[in-house]
């Protein structure tokens, strides 16, 4: 951290020290400030929006000792009313007060000066959890009018009446613009998780200004049909990363017919429509949901609303469609996080009962799985590089001998072989798999990581768990060769995903 001498400064004319009157004042430092991502610019509004939440930090004393922290120490503060902050005595004009959330944390000697900000997380629309302060996921919406916002469903349906719901209007950067919070949400009655009745608004606290910058949308009972469309939205700008941008992107959308829809897709809920792109790398993507579909570039027609998971086929082989597939996500213990169940599943169609070729499968979620930090899609590539070192994460048995289980997700680094080595120690290796090991012979995929991914990266997935032969070696452990499979994977997501 660089330290500045002041070059001057100034008080305010009306300042008074016993009554704290006008306590504000102004440093010129000497040098000017490198603006960077420890030291960051805030933003004085005329009417900020009205929150019931800030944040203040600094490096004030830390107990009755004295002792200064050497750390910068960080606290969220509720805003008080008026009413309430009067009880301590009568607030100076230009004042308010705030108060530390659990009775602990407060502003203390050395703090004095220190900024109490809002807005914490500003996007477009989002929700952040009052236990944590996490931005939990990220939408779009659409003006209605100056006090309600159109979205989607599901981007609201894990929000509470005591969620923070941001609304950021007003600029192509997410990070400009003004800044307000949600005073109420309603999600149609008859929304449900697969997708039905995808429609939500939102209730802005403060009344928005309409400007060149701040427009509405027109809703029409019966609009024109327009062969194109437009899009917006600050979704991924790269899936593959995962990327964001604070930028706005726009692209546009053809629109389809509902028996083009249906010819490809098989089945379209009541209420929705179909649009793709004009080009196969723009596309609407996570972070776009609840975004507006427009013609005319103000005329409204539709939202962006959101289910595929890739798996061995070994591990649904005995399931009928019938059957109860339950998926959890969203946690290294495998008790908590989202669950949900499976809607439907496909293996390749070559795939035999308890057999070693074309062991792959996909199934599809009931319920739309909503990407966070803890929730993230993998990139499949045609060619990946196979000779980096390789991660392998599961809930599968972690003692053999015991069949010992444990309810946290164990990870393991995993080196691929060349072919000719497998074959050689293993005898064969089915057309469509690669086999890779462990530095440790201790740390090895066990009976329960089956179908678990086979990552580089990070992110990028290159395998599949399938089998291993336990009397030639316990760590070296076959996969389904993803990138053998990349055809019939995009071919059969999109018939999964949309039949």
């Amino acid at each position: 951290m660089r330290s500045r001498s002041a070059n001057g400064f100034i008080v305010h004319e009306n300042y008074n020290r016993v009554t704290m009157a006008n306590d504000i004042g102004l440093v010129a430092a000497s040098l000017p400030l490198q603006l960077a991502s420890f030291s960051k610019r805030i933003v004085i509004m005329k009417n900020p929006p009205h929150v019931d939440w800030g944040y203040v930090a600094g490096w004030g004393v830390v107990n009755d000792q004295s002792e200064v922290a050497q750390a910068l120490k960080f606290t969220k503060q509720k805003l008080q009313s008026p009413k309430i902050c009067q009880k301590i005595g009568k607030l100076p004009v230009g004042s308010f007060c705030a108060g530390p959330v659990h009775g602990t944390g407060s502003p203390d000697r050395g703090d004095s000066g220190s900024a109490l900000i809002i807005n914490k997380y500003v996007q477009i629309v989002n929700c952040v959890s009052k236990n944590d302060n996490r931005v939990v996921w990220i939408c779009g919406a659409s003006i209605i009018n100056q006090k309600i916002l159109l979205t989607a469903g599901h981007c609201v349906e894990g929000c509470t009446k005591s969620s923070d719901i941001t609304i950021n209007v007003g600029s192509t950067n997410k990070n400009n613009g003004f800044a307000t919070t949600a005073h109420s949400f309603i999600i149609h009655e008859n929304y449900n998780k697969e997708g039905a009745a995808d429609i939500g608004m939102i209730k802005s606290r403060v009344t928005l200004k309409l400007s060149s910058k701040i427009s509405r949308i027109s809703l029409l009972k019966n609009p024109p049909f327009f062969l194109v469309a437009q899009l917006a939205g600050w979704g991924l700008i790269n899936e593959v990363g995962p990327e964001y941008s604070p930028m706005l992107k726009s692209l546009n959308q053809r629109v389809w017919t509902n028996i083009e829809c249906i010819k490809i897709l098989g089945n379209m809920p009541p209420g929705t429509l179909c649009a793709g792109s004009l080009s196969s790398r723009d596309y609407a993507a996570p972070g776009d949901s609840g975004s507006a579909l427009l013609i005319q570039n103000y005329i409204q027609i539709g939202l962006v609303s959101y289910k595929l998971l890739l798996t061995a086929a070994h591990c649904v082989e005995g399931c009928r469609q019938s059957s109860v597939i339950t998926i959890n996500v969203g946690n290294a213990n495998n008790n908590k996080g989202f669950a949900t169940t499976a809607r439907s599943f496909l293996f390749h169609e070559n795939y035999v009962a308890s057999g070693e070729e074309f062991d792959i499968g996909l199934i599809k979620t009931r319920a739309i799985l909503k990407f966070s930090a803890r929730v993230s899609r993998v990139a499949l590539l045609k060619q990946p590089q196979y000779k980096e070192v390789a991660q392998l994460a599961g809930w599968g048995v972690i003692d053999e001998s015991r069949d010992l289980v444990s309810p946290l997700l164990k990870s393991i680094d995993q080196k691929v072989w060349n072919r000719k080595n497998c074959i050689k120690l293993l005898g064969n290796l089915p057309a469509g798999t690669l086999c890779a090991s462990s530095h440790s012979s201790y740390d090895y995929a066990a009976p329960g990581d089956s179908g678990s991914a086979l990552l580089i990266r990070g992110y990028i997935q290159i395998g599949l768990v399938s089998y291993k032969v336990p009397s030639v070696s316990r760590s070296l452990i076959v996969y389904t060769d993803v990138a053998y499979y990349y055809n019939w994977i995009k071919k059969h997501t999109k018939t999964l995903y949309c039949g």
